[in-house]
C-alpha cells in the first residue's frame, strides 16, 4: 500500500514525508512520492493508494494551479469520493477550497476562485500578524509561533477534551467553512489569538473519503528547524517550539489517528 506526497516544486515535500513515515511505522503503508504526470496517469485511483498529501510549499507563489489545475483536483476527488484519505497543508490547503485569498501585510493580495474545488469555504491568510516574509536564502525564515485550540490524541468526533499549545506557523490559511454547522466537518483545531477564533485544521467527510485541511504545521516540531549560525530568527524559534513540544507531539498524534482511520475504512470498502 502506498501513501503518495506531491513532489514538484516549490512543494515543501521534505518536511512532509518524515513524519508521514512515523506515523505508518509499523504498517504496510510505504510514503512515495507523485507528480503532476502521475496524477494524470490515475495514481491516486490505483487500489494500493490509501491516501495522499498535498503539502505546502517553499516561498510564497504556490504552482499548484498550473501543476495540478482543475483536471488534477477532479483525479483528487475521485480518489477521495473512493475512501481515500487527502492531507492538505498550507499551501495544498488553500488549493482546493471554493476561494483562496493571500494577503500578506508585506506584499500583494492575490485570490482565486477556481470552477471546481473540493471545500465549500474561503481559506485566508496569513492569519493576524503571525507568519512572516519568505527570505530566499533561507526556508524557515517565514515561519512563526501560533497559539492553537485542538483535539487531543484520542479525542472523538462526539467525545473530544482540548488543549491548548503553540505550533509552527508558515503563512497558512484560516478555514471559514459556508456551513460551519456541517456534520460532515470535524473541527480538529482552532487559532486561539485570533478573533473569532476560526478554523486552523479540520477533517470533511468527501463522499466515502475524507480530507484533513492543516492551516499550521503540527508535523514541525524543534529537532526540525536547523541551527543557521548567524540567523537569531530561526535560532530562537526552535528554542520557543522546543517549550511545547509535548503539545505538538500531542496534535500530530491527532492527525495520525485520524490518517489510520480513514486508511482502515478505505481497505474495508475495498475489500468488500
Amino acid at each position: 500500500m502506498k501513501f503518495p506526497v506531491y513532489s514538484e516544486r516549490p512543494a515543501n515535500t521534505e518536511s512532509v514525508i518524515p513524519p508521514l513515515r512515523e506515523i505508518f511505522r509499523g504498517t504496510a503503508v510505504t510514503v512515495c512520492e507523485f507528480t503532476s504526470a502521475d496524477l494524470r496517469q490515475g495514481i491516486l485511483r490505483e487500489p494500493d493508494t490509501v491516501g495522499f498529501s498535498l503539502p505546502g510549499i517553499i516561498g510564497e507563489v504556490s504552482s499548484y494551479t498550473d501543476q495540478i489545475g482543475e483536471t488534477g483536483l477532479q483525479e483528487m476527488s475521485a480518489a477521495i469520493h473512493a475512501g481515500r484519505v487527502m492531507l492538505a497543508i498550507c499551501a495544498g490547503a488553500y488549493f482546493p477550497h471554493r476561494q483562496t485569498i493571500y494577503d500578506p501585510s508585506w506584499g500583494q493580495r492575490r485570490s482565486r476562485t477556481p470552477i471546481n474545488h473540493l471545500i465549500k469555504g474561503l481559506a485566508q491568510g496569513p492569519v493576524a500578524d503571525m507568519g512572516g516574509q519568505y527570505d530566499p536564502s533561507l526556508w524557515p525564515s517565514d515561519l512563526s509561533l501560533c497559539d492553537v485550540w485542538h483535539k487531543t490524541a484520542g479525542s472523538t468526533a462526539l467525545n473530544s477534551t482540548w488543549h491548548r499549545t503553540s505550533v509552527a506557523y508558515g503563512n497558512g490559511p484560516a478555514f471559514y467553512p459556508d456551513n460551519p454547522d456541517d456534520p460532515d466537518l470535524e473541527p480538529l483545531a482552532f487559532y486561539a489569538s485570533v478573533p473569532g477564533k476560526p478554523l486552523a485544521a479540520a477533517s470533511l467527510q468527501h463522499g466515502a473519503g475524507k480530507i484533513l485541511m492543516l492551516g499550521v504545521l503540527p508535523h514541525i516540531g524543534y529537532r526540525d528547524i536547523p541551527q543557521m549560525e548567524g540567523f537569531a530568527k530561526v535560532r530562537q524559534l526552535m528554542e520557543d517550539l522546543k517549550g511545547h513540544e509535548s503539545g505538538r507531539q500531542n496534535f500530530q498524534r491527532l492527525i495520525g489517528e485520524r490518517l489510520r482511520i480513514q486508511i482502515n475504512t478505505y481497505l474495508t470498502l475495498k475489500n468488500q
